[in-house]
Formats: structure tokens, C-alpha cells, sequence
């Protein structure tokens, strides 16, 4: 995933996250709203609850390569998504379920509004 399409900074990720616009599941907590962009902009988040940084960077490298496959980038929206607990590494296709579940729902919200 290209650097443009990213979320970096904390503020940004704060100002996402207090649009109160989001959806969860027992592996994640996504937050969202629209952007000026033509484009999806994404941040990951995992905490350190999740296991040391090794860990983390795994599982956000998961995330970032089901997301390439699922969500076509083409739609205007900021997306914070925050791995909660239940996430586990070892059961990928698990987790692609359950991201895919939720970006569905979110795609659904968007276009009925």
C-alpha cells in the first residue's frame, strides 16, 4: 500500500476516531468518514496488549495485505482500523472473514446515507 494512501499522523487518527462513525467486531473496531480525496486513505492501529513490537508489526502487515485484497481504494474515506484482542495471527483466513464482514457493513451505511 502506497504512503498516500495511509493515515499517519496522530492527529488525523484522533480526528477519524472522534467522528464517532464506526463498526466492530471481537477482532476489530473500524472507524471512518468521508475524505476531500478521491481516494481511501487507511491507518492501522494494533496495541501493546497485542504482544511485542515483532507481533504487532505482523499483524499490521495481515491487515494491510487482506485489505489490498478486498477494498478497492477508489472511494473517498478515512479509515482507522483498531485490531482489538481477539485477533489471532495463526488464523488468517478467520480474521479476512471478519474484516471483510465489516467493511461490507460500512460500505452499506455509506451508501444508504
Amino acid at each position: 500500500m502506497k504512503e498516500k494512501f495511509r493515515v499517519k499522523k496522530h492527529q488525523e487518527f484522533q480526528e477519524i476516531i472522534n467522528s464517532k462513525n464506526f463498526e466492530k467486531n471481537s477482532f476489530y473496531a473500524i472507524y471512518f468518514r468521508s475524505n476531500n480525496f478521491s481516494y481511501c486513505r487507511i491507518g492501522i492501529s494494533a496495541s501493546k496488549k497485542l504482544g511485542n513490537a515483532v507481533k504487532r508489526v505482523k499483524i499490521r502487515r495481515q491487515v494491510r495485505a487482506m485489505l489490498c485484497g478486498l477494498w478497492g481504494l477508489d472511494i473517498p474515506l478515512d479509515l482507522v482500523i483498531i485490531v482489538r484482542n481477539g485477533y489471532k495471527i495463526e488464523n488468517y483466513n478467520e480474521s479476512l472473514k471478519r474484516l471483510k464482514e465489516l467493511l461490507d457493513k460500512i460500505l452499506r451505511r455509506i451508501t444508504n446515507e
